[in-house]
């Protein structure tokens, strides 16, 4: 598939990467990426990939929204127009079955950072930093990050890198929980390949309800998250994975699952 603002690659049959694609702008999220990117995971969500892997080109993530594409606007309600293509992004990312993993170095800067964090599992080179950068040009978070944040560093720090706007090293981010591990910028590529194969070879069935009921556990009541958990207990208990783990176990072999 060919996009102006995107480089889309097949990995393998389980696995694909989305590569932010402007390098001349720290791959700012102009309105025709959002575009490609609402447009890709229409595909990637009716393909049968089971991994995605979420990078960016040359010296950083991204930048964050392009600021060159906000001058003119005339009306709020144009303004909020804006957000219609990468909202619909993160929704299908985090709908999908599949595991997201967001690749991440240099800046990771507003809408850039939130992208990340709609990821189900990131990693870092050692020199990315993390900004809400939003308020600096008298803007508020968006692409979720209102509600993606507070839950992953309490609404106080929230608070704090909102309003300040200040950049966090990938250190402090691991810290804070928005990383899931630090890499060098020489491994960063080559471990991440490596956990998506991972991933692709781990029990689908397993890890889509996982994903559903972890991101939707702040939304329900522990009553109704149990009722939920013994449903999809049963189902995944009655899957072949759930034979083959269980025969591999006993056996003392490394499983091998097949999302079924």
């Amino acid at each position: 598939m060919n996009f102006n603002k995107l480089i889309f690659q097949e990995i393998s049959a389980d696995i694909c990467m989305i590569t932010l694609n402007d390098e001349k702008t720290l791959n700012a999220l102009d309105l025709e990426m959002r575009s490609e990117l609402s447009s890709i995971m229409s595909h990637i969500m009716s393909s049968s990939y089971k991994v995605l892997i979420l990078n960016g080109k040359g010296k950083a993530f991204s930048a964050g929204g392009s600021i060159s594409s906000m001058t003119g606007i005339s009306s709020a309600v144009e303004a909020s127009k804006r957000l219609d293509d990468i909202h619909d992004f993160i929704l299908k990312l985090r709908g999908w079955k599949g595991i997201s993993i967001a690749s991440i170095h240099g800046n990771a800067a507003g809408a850039g950072f939130n992208l990340a964090l709609s990821c189900d599992y990131i990693l870092a080179e050692e020199n990315t930093k993390l900004t809400q950068s939003f308020s600096k040009i008298g803007l508020v978070p968006d692409c979720g990050g209102f509600w993606l944040l507070p839950r992953l560093v309490g609404p106080i720090k929230a608070k704090e890198l909102m309003l300040l706007g200040k950049s966090v090293t990938a250190e402090e981010g691991y810290r804070l929980g928005l990383l899931n591990e630090i890499v060098s910028s020489e491994e960063r590529m080559e471990r991440t390949l490596n956990i998506a194969e991972y991933f692709s070879n781990g029990p689908a069935i397993a890890y889509q309800y996982i994903k559903q009921m972890v991101n939707d556990s702040f939304e329900k009541s522990f009553e109704q998250t149990l009722k939920e958990e013994k449903i999809i207990q049963g189902i995944c208990m009655s899957t072949d994975d759930f034979k083959e783990g269980i025969e591999a176990f006993l056996d003392k072999r490394k499983p091998v699952f097949e999302g079924k």
